[in-house]
């Protein structure tokens, strides 16, 4: 009796040290959920966080679908007048639709995920015909915007270390050059109608302001300064003004400015 106590004290020691390791190791892989799902969410915010500068500057990049028809709308860019949308066909393509998205030729820019889950720029003519991918970088280029003379296609990329920037190239997607190179968000780059500047939308100083710079990169210059946000600007047809979202007044008007930045009006 005496050694059948001792063995059924024995099993129960045995089975409390099992027990034991069995919590221990089930709280570590719970640990182990817990960060990883920590780490998901953290990416995630980061990830949204990125992109929101994107939508607060104004431009909807609506996906589509696969397999579905996508209307490409622009505007002209001698005139600034809409233009007849042209349907594309292609599986997973999206489109950013905006100022001087197409040429006085009619060559039209866009972006598209059909080679990229994160957009590269393309061109294509009126019809739809000639499509030719002119970016080719996995971390996104978009916000295409030509020169009047269709010979620059200013754009939108995140390929240095996921902060966008505002970079040039040629129209057939040569000598591709970062203008910017700054600390903070830079998007939704328009040209000026005789080439020499392009206006932005940049959060290097905490919000989303607009600023223009030499179609070279050098002399950047702020022209928004308020706490709320102003983006998406496209200059007039004779360059004097710059049209520009804003929601100072509560809510997003358009608002009207000189190309300077003097004289804002709703």
């Amino acid at each position: 009796m005496k050694n059948f106590r001792k063995s059924i004290s024995s099993n129960k020691l045995s089975g409390d040290k099992h027990a034991l390791n069995l919590f221990v190791k089930l709280s570590v892989v719970a640990l182990f959920a817990v960060a990883s799902l920590l780490a998901w969410q953290t990416s995630a915010r980061m990830e949204s966080k990125m992109s929101e500068e994107s939508r607060q500057a104004g431009r909807q990049l609506s996906n589509i679908g696969k397999h579905q028809q996508t209307a490409i709308f622009g505007t002209n860019s001698t005139t600034n007048s809409p233009l007849i949308p042209t349907l594309g066909n292609y599986p997973n393509t999206t489109v950013a639709a905006g100022a001087n998205t197409i040429t006085n030729t009619g060559k039209i820019a866009f972006t598209s995920t059909r080679d990229n889950p994160n957009f590269d720029i393309y061109v294509m003519n009126p019809d739809g015909t000639n499509q030719m991918r002119l970016t080719n970088n996995p971390e996104g280029n978009l916000d295409p915007s030509f020169s009047r003379d269709g010979s620059k296609i200013a754009f939108t990329s995140y390929r240095d270390d996921f902060i966008s920037e505002i970079y040039v190239m040629n129209s057939d997607g040569t000598n591709q050059m970062n203008l910017t190179n700054i600390p903070g968000f830079d998007v939704l780059p328009s040209f000026s109608p005789d080439g020499s500047k392009i206006a932005f939308t940049s959060s290097r100083d905490g919000i989303p302001e607009i600023y223009v710079i030499n179609s070279d990169g050098t002399n950047p210059m702020r022209l928004t300064n308020n706490q709320a946000d102003d983006f998406d600007p496209t200059f007039s047809p004779d360059g004097s003004k710059i049209a520009f979202a804003s929601d100072r007044d509560g809510n997003q008007e358009i608002y009207v400015m000189n190309s300077d930045g003097t004289n804002p009006m709703f």
